[in-house]
């Protein structure tokens, strides 16, 4: 059977019924691949949605984004801090201008800094795409994760504040297309 916008399966705990695309806030015309209307989603709010709403919205999705593969690696993160993780753990909310204040609060937090950082560089070597982005060299060690910890060199840490926006946006484009440091897709 295929699936379209009238007719979906629910997966998970309705046993596989067949219910109307309507009924989970997907319109008429919506076609494969697209997620439901975005004020939809904020109505119902994401943490409320069903079992089978979560199920359908990652098929229509297609799969999760940069941004929701980065919090599902945090939250797997169990002894990272939860408010380090709640507050700076999206790639929207960390940047050039705040990223001293999440090392300063965050740093004396155990491990979890090296945690969040891993999950954002997903431990992969961004320097492609950094000397593509015209990072300065004496910052290209920031792009370079394989080590799986934050370069530790205050001297260069205040300069390269200037390329953190851009090392970032390396960090998030290569999570667009690739699963996290856990698989998630």
């Amino acid at each position: 059977m295929a699936i379209g916008s009238e007719l979906l399966i629910e997966m998970g705990r309705s046993g596989g019924r067949v219910t109307s695309g309507k009924d989970i806030g997907i319109s008429e015309g919506s076609g494969i691949g697209m997620r439901p209307p975005e004020d939809d989603l904020a109505r119902r709010g994401r943490e409320d949605a069903s079992f089978a709403e979560r199920v359908i919205f990652r098929t229509f999705a297609g799969h999760r984004t940069a941004n929701q593969k980065l919090k599902a690696c945090c939250a797997r993160q169990k002894s990272a801090d939860k408010s380090c993780k709640r507050r700076f753990c999206d790639f929207e909310a960390i940047n050039q201008y705040n990223v001293l204040h999440f090392l300063n609060l965050c740093s004396p937090k155990g491990d979890t800094v090296r945690q969040m950082w891993n999950c954002a560089s997903s431990r992969v070597d961004h320097s492609k795409c950094c000397r593509k982005k015209k990072v300065s060299s004496l910052c290209m060690k920031y792009c370079d994760a394989t080590k799986g910890s934050v370069p530790n060199d205050d001297l260069h840490r205040l300069f390269c504040l200037q390329n953190f926006n851009v090392i970032r946006d390396c960090f998030k484009e290569h999570l667009e297309n690739s699963p996290n440091i856990f698989g998630d897709n």
